[in-house]
């Protein structure tokens, strides 16, 4: 069986664990004491961070684990990979309790609602969503392309999809979308402001796609000039920095009024490989950081664009998370390397 391979109890080291393939995909329980972890081996484990000890690690998918969400009521977790089947686990045993099934379809993003009652899924041109018990509460699939990605409203009952030219709004219950916002361009990340208020979009046309929602008629705003596509997009808690990436450096918007339209972004310098993770804290101004030169940075924005911790690991850096009221910050990589480096300690991290 493939999964986690060793513990490493070493107080000088950051490194957790060593998984046998690369670290797909990472969520924390609420009280963030867990983390559940997704590998490319097909593998969903859980491990105690605390106690740095496995509860448990089960072969799940055929062709590799990609997706993992950890309910935000901490009572399932949620797994998929390339084999079409969703997985819900019970936390504390590894026990399946229910297998969710999208023929033939490779799953694409995989998100339980704020409040844990709906799993959502997007898979080919589909959107799915279903309630705790695994009824069908959305399944909407005439999109114009591929889903590529999805995101929820603060309130659980709305979410929104992206694909070619389009992100469609949908209410629980209703088997189609609501509004459909147009743009230029193939969207591949989205995000939903924590306020409800906002969605921003990035594009493989290295655009920023902004729209400011209404009841009567959305302000739209496009942001230009990326050198690169936009894949990776987080807003702050208080949705006031909308943090954005896709090469080597980071661009930060400030939201005041309906868009950033016409003010200039702050853009942080430091990587030397392409950004490959972003991770705003659940609460504060510290953004996290991590590219494919195994760079990981540390930025309050705050102090303008320098950074405040700074660490490196020897792969790739696929996930970040933030846990233990934000000062520990896990970071999942390539090789498998679970790693996790304290900001409140200065032993693992070097002068900015």
């Amino acid at each position: 069986m493939s999964g986690l391979a060793s513990q490493v109890i070493s107080s000088d080291s950051p490194l957790l664990w060593n998984a046998s393939d690369c670290i797909r995909d990472i969520s924390a329980s609420p009280e963030s004491n867990h983390l559940a972890l997704a590998d490319a081996s097909g593998a969903v484990s859980v491990f105690d961070t605390k106690a740095t000890t496995l509860i448990w690690s089960k072969f799940a998918h055929e062709l590799g684990a990609s997706l993992i969400d950890w309910s935000r009521d901490a009572e399932l977790i949620a797994s998929a990979g390339q084999d079409g089947y969703i997985k819900l686990w019970q936390p504390h045993t590894g026990e399946v309790i229910k297998v969710l099934q999208v023929p033939g379809l490779w799953i694409e993003r995989l998100m339980w609602s704020p409040d844990g009652n709906y799993l959502a899924a997007a898979a080919g041109k589909s959107i799915l969503v279903w309630d705790r018990q695994g009824k069908e509460v959305i399944h909407f699939a005439q999109h114009q392309s591929t889903v590529t990605a999805i995101a929820w409203k603060y309130n659980s009952k709305e979410i929104a999809s992206a694909c070619y030219k389009r992100v469609n709004l949908f209410r629980v219950g209703y088997s189609k979308p609501y509004q459909s916002l147009q743009c230029l361009g193939s969207l591949i990340s989205l995000v939903w402001s924590p306020d409800g208020k906002a969605i921003c979009a990035g594009s493989q046309d290295r655009m920023l796609q902004f729209w400011r929602l209404s009841n009567k008629k959305s302000h739209h705003t496009e942001m230009k000039g990326y050198p690169e596509k936009v894949s990776l997009l987080d807003w702050d808690r208080d949705s006031c920095y909308l943090a954005s990436a896709g090469s080597s450096d980071i661009v930060v918007w400030k939201i005041q009024g309906k868009s950033p339209a016409g003010t200039t972004p702050l853009v942080l310098k430091g990587h030397s490989g392409r950004v490959t993770a972003l991770c705003f804290q659940s609460r504060g101004l510290l953004l996290a950081s991590g590219a494919n030169d195994g760079s990981i940075y540390v930025w309050d924005l705050s102090q303008a664009n320098k950074p405040v911790a700074k660490w490196t690991i020897d792969s790739s850096v696929t996930r970040l998370f933030w846990v233990k009221d934000d000062v520990q910050l896990v970071v999942g990589a390539k090789d498998g390397s679970v790693n996790l480096f304290n900001l409140s300690s200065n032993k693992n991290t070097d002068e900015a």
